[in-house]
């Protein structure tokens, strides 16, 4: 016990996070505050997905609708980097509710949106931000189209994956000149 008292159990940390998020929801309007709005309807997605109590598929349920919400304000084309980030959450959400159908088609979104961001020419920074953030998208793609049976799909998003990751990784390395040409004849060589 600490000197404030004991703290709260993470269930009852959850529903306090729910109760807040909500709360804020009725200050954050769509209209007033999209922005605002659509990150507190991420908040919320968030905390129902992590949430403990109640059936998991009631609150996936619940994730989902917030989520979706988000992604009404959080557009591919507006705001690429935080619609990766939230597609790709709501495809995990999708993953554990075994929605493949629907998995794939926001982990479609979300690599549409790393797509968008890996085009725009990247410095070491943001290309690192890119990966981390990218973390595990086309391996959950790849799963969603696998329990589709969609086994040639399944493929070339990992391929994909591993190629375009790697690429950004490569971006960042201080190569000498010898090395940077051919790693260069490389990269259009294997470009389709």
């Amino acid at each position: 016990m600490g000197l404030r008292g004991p703290t709260p159990s993470a269930s009852a940390a959850i529903a306090l996070t729910i109760a807040l998020r909500e709360a804020s929801l009725t200050v954050f309007t769509r209209e007033v505050l999209p922005r605002e709005w659509a990150r507190e309807q991420g908040n919320l997605a968030s905390a129902y997905a992590q949430r403990i109590r109640g059936e998991r598929a009631d609150n996936l349920e619940m994730a989902t609708a917030a989520y979706e919400a988000a992604l009404t304000v959080i557009t591919r084309d507006a705001l690429p980097r935080d619609h990766l980030r939230v597609s790709k959450a709501l495809g995990w959400v999708q993953l554990e509710a075994k929605n493949w159908q629907k998995a794939r088609e926001v982990l479609t979104s979300a690599r549409a949106a790393f797509l968008v961001l890996f085009g725009q020419g990247l410095d070491e920074a943001e290309g690192g931000d890119l990966v981390s953030q990218a973390q595990g998208l086309f391996a959950e793609a790849a799963f969603a189209a696998a329990q589709q049976g969609d086994l040639e799909s399944a493929l070339n998003l990992l391929m994909e994956g591993r190629g375009r990751l790697m690429a950004v990784s490569l971006k960042s390395l201080e190569l000498p000149s010898d090395q940077r040409s051919r790693l260069e004849m490389l990269r259009v060589e294997s470009e389709p």
